[in-house]
C-alpha cells in the first residue's frame, strides 16, 4: 500500500506505508516526511499512521484544514482507494 501525493504543479510522490513504519508527516517543515513548498500547506500540516482502527490522518493545526474526500476533518480514518 502507498499513500499518494499530488502537489499543485502536478507532480505525483508515491510512499510506501506499512503499519508498522513511523507515521509519515506532512508540512512545509523541511524535517516533513513530505515536503511541500506549496503556500495551501502549513508548516506542520498533518500525519499519517497505523492504529487499532487502521491507517489514519490528522490534522495537526493547519490553517487550511485536512480533508477525506472533500470532509474537512481533525482526524479520520482513511480507507484504501
Amino acid at each position: 500500500m502507498y499513500f499518494e501525493w499530488r502537489d499543485v504543479t502536478g507532480t505525483l510522490v508515491q510512499w510506501p506505508v506499512s503499519p508498522d513504519m513511523e507515521p509519515i508527516t506532512i508540512g512545509r517543515n523541511p524535517g516533513s516526511t513530505v515536503y511541500s513548498k506549496e503556500t495551501t500547506v502549513s508548516r506542520n500540516h498533518g500525519r499519517i499512521g497505523w492504529d487499532d482502527q487502521g491507517y489514519y490522518i490528522k490534522d495537526l493545526g493547519s490553517s487550511n484544514g485536512t480533508f477525506i474526500n472533500n470532509e474537512r476533518t481533525q482526524r479520520g480514518v482513511i480507507r484504501e482507494g
